[in-house]
């Protein structure tokens, strides 16, 4: 608690004083749904020590912040927050914790736990297919028969992967 104490109340125009919690993004940036996502995962494997999931693993992370908390839970499950070197680390980690604990109920933590792996894969593979879609019709621009099959069928096999996530 000691470093939520440490962030200052930014004053809106109307007096009412919001806390301004650190992000693993720019504050101005909008959250993606990968992105909260994966701020639900890390804030439920640190509020209730959740055991690892196989699915996870550090690459489903975007941010740099949000990859090295996953590193430092998956080599030792028994981290502490108060224990993380980096202060922003630990003031995000502290955030994505406070957060969890007011959404997530301790018996609901496994489903919603398991319900946002699921939801985060599917969000990686739609990625993966705009950028196929994206790079088939460069290689149709381009004249180029060969790629445009050979990414026809890697969009296929991620859109069965994507049936076989939801």
């Amino acid at each position: 608690w000691d470093d939520l104490k440490k962030q200052q109340l930014p004053v809106s125009q109307n007096g009412a004083g919001r806390q301004n919690f650190p992000t693993a993004r720019g504050e101005k940036q909008q959250h993606t749904r990968a992105e909260v996502l994966e701020e639900r995962i890390l804030g439920l494997l640190y509020a209730y020590r959740l055991p690892l999931s196989r699915k996870l693993s550090e690459n489903l992370f975007t941010s740099d912040a949000h990859r090295s908390l996953y590193s430092a839970y998956a080599s030792d499950t028994k981290s502490v927050i108060a224990s993380f070197a980096d202060e922003r680390l630990r003031l995000i980690a502290n955030r994505l914790v406070f957060e969890v604990e007011m959404i997530v109920p301790p018996d609901g933590a496994g489903a919603e736990y398991a319900s946002c792996i699921g939801e985060l894969e599917r969000e990686h593979v739609k990625r993966d297919l705009e950028r196929i879609t994206e790079d088939i019709r460069k290689a149709e621009d381009a004249g180029n028969e060969q790629q445009v099959s050979l990414l026809a069928d890697e969009f296929r096999n991620l859109s069965q992967k994507l049936n076989k996530v939801s």
